[in-house]
């Protein structure tokens, strides 16, 4: 007897001491009816959407949070329909996660002019599926974007409260052959140290060229600019009439190989921005400004105020030019001209510093003279320049200068846009 006590008191305690693993919960969703993530976009007709019933999708987590780029946000698709989604709280979902997401609860709306699923709860509306299935990015130009993204423009005004299919918005996509523009080189991805997001240019070896966003608390903040040519992996957004594209990861920026060959743009100012370049008051209140009209954006300077002329000299300085391994080099742009004022001049300095005032600094020479200008001062339209020859200056670093000259009695409105240098 005493054995047998022996021996269930020893099973008891072995037992006893069994510990069962630990495992989170898995969330398990309420069933409810399925639809495809087109049905879901189709359903916005201007108003925001909330859910009050179970409704689910599914589809592929193509842009996560960890390099920091985005915060409590992700980017979702499934097939050729993608969404940005809005978390009320960082969760574990990754690239490569194939969720369901139950809609009870949440908010289908459009900010800004991307499609959002907002209000959506981790814990209660997505399901995941599986893992590591990554999705393959559609291999894009810029071209190809910037086209589509301008039809939508105009088909959105058309019909400003229905949902209009843009073939790219929140996808993912593969840029091949393109290069930070060479007025990026030199800087960084975004303000790290001041937590400030930027904006910097991509160009393709055409001169087409599209808006990276990046945010200052991504951990590629403070990274140098890569200076090469080659393919970026990112998804396509927008803000309002502005075209923009998110870098997903740093470790898709691959761009070790040689710039395009004969040509840089120095901006199309489609950033609303002079964007590297200075406008420099000489005398007189009077400014280059960036104007869009009809989508399109420009430099633009007059010294007529609306009611009078103001008498000015004001100079539109380029960035840095490195033409030190050229043979040969030309520049070209379109310029617009109306109402009688001076001439505009252009000019170019192997000696300005980038800084201080131009008509006292640096010698300049004027080649207005090899100019084609805009023939017609009394109706607007873009003319190009064709190529000006700036062999002479080959071998050197130089700045590139508008000088605008308007009296108290008259003065001329220019607009400069699509400055391109080949060489």
């Amino acid at each position: 007897m005493k054995k047998l006590l022996l021996v269930l008191t020893l099973g008891l305690a072995i037992i006893s001491c069994k510990k069962e693993i630990d495992s989170p919960p898995e969330n398990v969703l309420t069933d409810g009816q399925i639809i495809t993530m087109d049905t879901l976009l189709a359903m916005y007709e201007g108003d925001a959407i909330k859910f009050t019933t179970d409704v689910s999708v599914f589809a592929t987590v193509t842009m996560d949070e960890v390099d920091g780029n985005v915060y409590k946000n992700i980017y979702i698709q499934d097939g050729e329909s993608a969404i940005n989604m809005r978390l009320q709280s960082s969760g574990d979902l990754y690239v490569g996660d194939y969720i369901r997401i139950n809609l009870n609860g949440t908010v289908l709306s459009k900010f800004s002019g991307v499609m959002q699923l907002d209000s959506v709860d981790y814990s209660k509306n997505i399901a995941i599926q599986s893992k590591n299935k990554p999705l393959s990015p559609k291999v894009v130009t810029v071209a190809d974007i910037n086209s589509s993204f301008q039809t939508l423009l105009f088909n959105e005004g058309v019909n400003p409260n229905t949902h209009i299919p843009f073939e790219y918005l929140s996808q993912l996509v593969k840029l091949e052959n393109v290069q930070f523009t060479a007025s990026e080189l030199g800087g960084t991805y975004a303000d790290g140290p001041a937590q400030q997001s930027k904006n910097i240019y991509l160009e393709d070896c055409n001169g087409n060229q599209i808006i990276i966003r990046n945010s200052g608390f991504a951990s590629f903040a403070n990274e140098l600019i890569a200076e090469g040519n080659g393919t970026l992996t990112a998804i396509v957004s927008r803000y309002n009439e502005e075209l923009q594209i998110y870098i997903r990861s740093f470790g898709e920026i691959d761009m070790a190989g040689d710039r395009c060959a004969g040509q840089i743009s120095l901006n199309n100012f489609e950033s609303n921005t002079l964007d590297g370049w200075q406008s420099i008051s000489v005398s007189g209140a009077i400014s280059w400004l960036p104007k869009t009209l009809g989508g399109n954006t420009f430099a633009n300077i007059s010294n007529y105020d609306g009611t009078t002329n103001i008498a000015c000299e004001t100079w539109l300085v380029s960035p840095e030019i490195n033409l030190s391994s050229s043979p040969t080099a030309s520049i070209s742009l379109n310029n617009d001209v109306n109402y009688s004022g001076a001439q505009l001049q252009m000019l170019v300095s192997t000696e300005y510093t980038g800084t201080g005032d131009p008509s006292q600094t640096g010698n300049w020479t004027d080649i207005t003279a090899s100019v084609t200008w805009d023939p017609n001062t009394t109706s607007w339209g873009f003319s190009s320049t064709g190529e000006i020859d700036l062999t002479q200056f080959v071998g050197n670093t130089i700045y590139i200068a508008f000088k605008y000259t308007g009296t108290a009695s008259d003065g001329s409105t220019w607009e400069l846009d699509d400055i391109k240098i080949t060489g």
